[in-house]
């Protein structure tokens, strides 16, 4: 039970809703969290620098911010530096912008689905013209020892004990 108490948002919980509204606070969290920017203020939600800290430690906290920064191309460019996908939160506008929607699929391809339709065929969004990272995360096979042998003998055998149970 202690673990998962220990688990939870280093945010600040409800009964903190107040500070919330303070914007040196505010700031404070969304530099450790981003994704405060969710528990801010629409005041807040609605500040240029707030907004800009949030996106820079997490790409998705664009998703909170007001539909005015969501317009405005500084604050999307930043947030899809941090993660490609927070362009499915941008304006219509800009993800039709194909330097928001390179810059986006510069750091995760699969940000290309989330571009205007009409700008996917757009030779420079073509995959030999992206020389980012093709995905987020790439899964990697654990590099085995060579001389590993899985079927020279048993553990037990190593132990000098038979691996038979007698």
């Amino acid at each position: 039970f202690g673990y998962y108490s220990d688990c939870r948002s280093r945010m600040p919980q409800d009964d903190d809703d107040a500070m919330w509204g303070n914007r040196e606070f505010v700031l404070m969290q969304v530099r450790k969290n981003g994704y405060g920017l969710q528990r801010a203020t629409e005041e807040l939600q609605a500040d240029p620098e707030v907004v800009l800290e949030a996106v820079q430690q997490n790409g998705i906290a664009l998703l909170h911010a007001s539909e005015e920064l969501r317009a405005d191309k500084a604050v999307v460019l930043e947030a899809v530096r941090q993660d490609g996908f927070a362009l499915r939160f941008a304006a219509p506008k800009l993800r039709a912008d194909p330097e928001v929607v390179l810059e986006a699929a510069r750091q995760d391809v699969r940000a290309l689905r989330c571009a205007d339709p009409e700008l996917r065929g757009d030779p420079r969004l073509r995959k030999k013209n992206i020389k980012g990272r093709p995905t987020r995360w790439q899964p990697q096979a654990p590099e085995l020892p060579s001389s590993t042998s899985w079927t020279s003998s048993s553990p037990s055998a190593e132990f000098g004990r038979s691996s038979r149970l007698a």
